[in-house]
């Protein structure tokens, strides 16, 4: 079965909140406090989307290999 190490996806949402960290701040220097707020906000969510379909993504392909094990048998 597929598998990514803890690390990886650490560093993956990790790499993910500083590009959206920095383009915020970017954001805010240029054109605004608030349109760099928005930013910041959509991209915290845009990640904690991820986050949360990746983990429900990865529950239901071990749910789905248990079934096809028990099938197996």
């Amino acid at each position: 079965m597929f598998f990514l190490s803890k690390v990886q996806v650490k560093i993956f949402y990790t790499i993910l909140l500083a590009i959206w960290s920095i383009s915020s701040i970017y954001t805010m220097i240029n054109n605004g406090i608030s349109k760099g707020l928005v930013v910041l906000i959509f991209g915290v969510g845009f990640i904690t989307l991820i986050y949360y379909a990746q983990k429900f993504f990865i529950k239901m392909v071990k749910a789905e290999n248990k079934a096809y094990q028990k099938l197996k048998k």
